[in-house]
């Protein structure tokens, strides 16, 4: 009896010393991770994507990408860079299995001919357009309208550009509401953006060489590595409702 009542004794105290130590100390620390600041920029780390590979392989994809008539592993867009442009569309494009993006569009595939680039996304509601130039910066923007050659701007509120730094990390910047120039379009350039004789990004009708500036359309910055820049690759990726 009296070693049982010793053996109390000291697991008591143990128990005592243990959550003072705890009151004291304070909870235990957690790690966390930086989230994308004001929804202007998104990065994935790679156990958000060991989480994305645990899931059941049954479920629908967010992205899936179509490039035709260009072998696999070939093309300017990834999966990578599509998820994350992909978090900035419109909610009807995000949901999984709603639609996938077709490559209708590129020198690489379809030859250098601007007649060919509205033939190929002529119908194509939604699309995005990914450029790299020779300086390794890749850039574009979502286009809500289809790309005709109208001579004019055009397209919606829903529009944005986007530049991928190189660290996996995306900035996006949506319409700043100061003026309507979303779209332009015509045989002799592709662009988005514009003021004071400007766009975001401009591509021209050789699809080699093109511009890059502020605007006030979005906000944006220079999205190219410099305001004069050479292309090194183009793809203009329509995204097509799945039929169900």
């Amino acid at each position: 009896a009296a070693e049982a009542a010793a053996f109390a004794a000291a697991a008591a105290g143990s128990f005592l010393r243990s959550s003072w130590q705890s009151f004291f100390s304070g909870p235990p620390s957690s790690s966390s991770s930086s989230a994308p600041g004001h929804g202007r920029r998104r990065r994935r780390d790679a156990a958000q994507e060991q989480g994305e590979q645990a899931e059941p392989q049954c479920r629908l994809e967010r992205v899936v990408l179509r490039p035709e008539n260009t072998p696999p592993g070939q093309t300017l867009l990834t999966r990578a860079l599509a998820e994350l442009i992909a978090d900035f569309l419109p909610v009807s494009l995000r949901t999984p299995g709603a639609v996938e993006w077709v490559l209708r569009y590129t020198p690489k595939a379809h030859g250098v001919s601007m007649s060919t680039l509205y033939r190929n996304l002529a119908q194509c509601e939604k699309s995005v357009v990914v450029v790299t130039d020779t300086e390794g910066r890749i850039f574009g923007g979502f286009a809500p309208e289809p790309w005709e050659p109208r001579s004019k701007f055009y397209g919606s509120g829903e529009a944005f550009v986007f530049f991928f730094d190189g660290t996996e990390e995306l900035r996006f910047f949506p319409w700043a509401t100061t003026n309507s120039y979303f779209m332009y379009s015509d045989f002799s350039v592709l662009a988005m953006g514009g003021g004071d004789g400007r766009h975001a990004f401009a591509i021209r009708s050789d699809l080699l060489h093109g511009s890059s500036s502020p605007t006030s359309t979005f906000g944006n910055p220079v999205l190219a590595a410099s305001e004069d820049f050479v292309v090194r690759d183009v793809e203009l990726w329509a995204l097509t409702e799945v039929e169900s």
